[in-house]
């Protein structure tokens, strides 16, 4: 009975120790910078991504023999997305706009601190991968771009892409603000 018992209590604290172990060695999280800070209730949607967000955070969806190599920074610290297909494409997570009953517009505004090339827009696309509005970003300075939102909106998020291949100088910082 003294063995049985051992055995158990041996095995117990093998397992508390091994669960221990695991907690303490698990790699540390990533802090990921807050894309979207959830509003309080009754307040405005307000998100921003600078150049380190959409290259270290945003979804680089790649067709190519290489698709983490469509985003990489220039000679000139520029950020560039540089499409091996007409399908490759870099896109920011999904933001769940906040449950709002009256009519409401989003804001898109870039800033681009070179012009990004001929085919660079940002495209403001829902939860069904519509396309809500664009941004133009071929010249420098800010440009932006105001739509009605369908109460049917329940996430948005801004994505990239370049059918025709030409590599895109990727904007300095942008803004989504939801205007009631």
């Amino acid at each position: 009975m003294a063995s049985r018992f051992s055995s158990v209590c041996i095995a117990g604290c093998v397992l508390a120790l091994m669960s221990a172990s695991c907690r303490s060695s698990a790699p540390e999280k990533k802090e990921q910078p807050t894309e979207a800070i959830a509003p309080k209730a009754g307040t405005p949607l307000t998100v921003e991504w600078s150049q380190d967000d959409l290259e270290n955070h945003a979804s680089r969806v790649g067709y190519g023999s290489a698709p983490k190599s469509i985003v990489a920074r220039g000679k000139d610290g520029a950020l560039l997305f540089t499409p091996q297909t007409p399908q490759d494409h870099l896109a920011t997570n999904f933001i769940p706009l906040p449950a709002y009953a009256g009519d409401r517009s989003l804001d898109l505004s870039v800033q681009a601190q070179s012009p990004g090339g001929e085919t660079c827009a940002a495209h403001l696309q829902d939860q069904g991968y519509n396309i809500l509005t664009s941004v133009p970003c071929t010249a420098a300075g800010e440009q932006h771009m105001t739509v009605k939102v369908p109460r049917t909106v329940t996430s948005v998020r801004v994505y990239f892409i370049s059918g025709t291949r030409a590599p895109i100088h990727l904007p300095v910082h942008m803004r989504l603000s939801e205007q009631r």
